[in-house]
């Protein structure tokens, strides 16, 4: 074991050592290790030849529109290039909010306390994200250089870029994790990105931007990419050690419920984890709500209910993201059921009083969009356009409220294995709920926008659908009905 002068083992000697121990306790054979090696490469090299064929694909665009026609559309090689930035942003925020450098539980146990030195010993985590940085920076450029129909000199240099700014971003915000203000503004940043794209596609339909082509001097731009990415690896591994005990433990503890929930198949957990901002929280009084005095005594705790609704949605900017936020309680009463139990409402109100909020959200969103579609498409007078709205909104938002209500998976039940892995039975019925409720609602949609037009049979379809998702959104479960 290497040591230091002072007659302490290394860090990089420390992670040796435990690896050392750790591999005789190893439950798993080397046929077993072979088998899921060849699985994950398989998995990746499948998963990469979709994506590049895709890429290339919408490198040779659509078919010229006949001469007289008026539609607007989005060029395919446009879609690729914005795709690609919003997907190394959508990356960058989830290494904000997992670290990212971080360590699980076991390492935060036994390595902090060693007086070692912390650069050596935390350089495994630090490498990790920007080694996963660069390969996904790397095959976003690739995607970026089919769509573009570039050549292999050109091709090569944008792959460089995209290697180089998935790097760099993961390297920054390593250097951020020491200062919580820099972290979430990091993090700020990458959401604002990822928001952005649709703004720019939209922006680029109106202004009739031609198809994007490869800009000049991109060897320039692949070097400075590359050489910035290695200083801000450079820089992240020498001050690595600043990053204080506590958030690697937090952002570790964060990483595992993430894992959990990923491998668990469990998107409400997911989102929980990816929602943990990480910054100590003090105890705080209630807020007052005096003035739901004014509100008859009979109707005062569904006020509160949708009151406390109403004041989750300070997260929410998108209408959709704000139709999530309205069903943040849901979700929140699902895990802590004590939280309806307070009520002194029954079971079945609380859900139809929770479906409120987010199905007026939804309305309001449908509103907006099928506004636009209204004024675009020659489908007939604009109202049916707007009162398809209003019977479709609720739907989306009972299809929210049912995904927040949805049963755990049960663990105790024997597994059935799968190519993927070993799975709870009655997994994929437990994950469609939510979804399934969501495709049922758009079913009159899609016929609307195919046909162009919003007829009477196709609203009154609207307002049966929506009534049978809210009637299933509002059923309790056989156990407590």
């Amino acid at each position: 074991m290497r040591l230091h002068p002072e007659g302490v083992p290394s860090g990089g000697a420390m992670r040796r050592w435990t690896r050392r121990l750790a591999r005789p306790r190893s439950t798993a054979s080397p046929v077993e290790l072979l088998t899921e090696v060849y699985s994950a490469l398989m998995s990746a090299v499948v998963s990469l030849a979709m994506v590049l064929s895709l890429a290339r694909l919408s490198g040779r665009g659509l078919p010229a529109a006949p001469p007289g026609a008026t539609e607007t559309v989005l060029p395919t090689a446009w879609v690729t290039v914005l795709l690609g930035p919003g997907l190394l942003a959508g990356v960058a925020g989830v290494m904000a909010r997992l670290g990212p450098v971080a360590l699980n539980p076991a390492q935060a146990t036994w390595w902090l306390p060693l007086p070692t030195d912390r650069r050596s010993l935390l350089r495994g985590a630090a490498l990790r994200w920007p080694g996963l940085g660069t390969l996904v920076g790397a095959l976003l450029g690739a995607a970026v250089a089919l769509s573009l129909g570039s050549s292999l000199a050109e091709g090569t240099l944008l792959t460089g870029a995209g290697a180089g700014a998935g790097a760099a971003a993961a390297a920054a915000l390593s250097l951020a994790q020491a200062r919580p203000a820099a972290r979430r503004t990091g993090r700020l940043l990458s959401d604002g990105v990822v928001v952005a794209v649709p703004v720019l596609a939209v922006l680029v339909v109106v202004a009739g931007a031609p198809a994007p082509t490869v800009p000049t001097g991109m060897w320039a731009g692949a070097a400075a990419s590359l050489a910035v990415a290695g200083a801000l690896v450079a820089l992240a591994l020498a001050r690595v050690g600043r990053v204080h005990d506590t958030d690697l433990r937090q952002r570790g503890a964060v990483t595992g419920e993430a894992m959990g929930a990923l491998m668990g198949l469990d998107t409400r957990a997911l989102g929980r984890a990816l929602a943990e901002s990480g910054r100590r929280t003090a105890r705080r009084r209630s807020v007052g709500l005096g003035r739901l005095a004014a509100v008859p005594r009979r109707w005062r705790p569904a006020a509160a209910l949708v009151t406390a609704d109403l004041l989750l949605l300070v997260t929410g900017a998108a209408a959709y993201a704000a139709a999530l936020a309205g069903v943040e309680g849901a979700r929140r009463a699902q895990t802590s059921p004590v939280l309806d139990a307070l009520l002194p409402i029954s079971e079945r109100h609380v859900r139809r009083w929770r479906l409120l909020l987010p199905a007026a959200l939804m309305v309001l969103w449908m509103l907006a969009v099928l506004g636009v579609a209204a004024a675009r498409l020659p489908g007939g007078p604009a109202a049916g356009w707007l009162v398809l709205a209003v019977l479709g909104g609720p739907a989306w938002a009972a299809a929210a409220l049912r995904g927040a209500y949805r049963e755990l998976p049960d663990w105790s039940a024997p597994l059935v294995h799968t190519p993927m892995g070993a799975v709870p039975p009655g997994l994929s019925a437990v994950v469609a709920k939510g979804p399934d409720l969501a495709l049922l609602g758009a079913v009159p949609l899609a016929v609307a926008l195919i046909t162009g037009g919003v007829g009477v049979v196709l609203l009154g379809a609207q307002l049966g659908v929506t009534v049978l998702a809210m009637v299933l959104a509002t059923r309790l479960p056989p156990s407590t009905s």
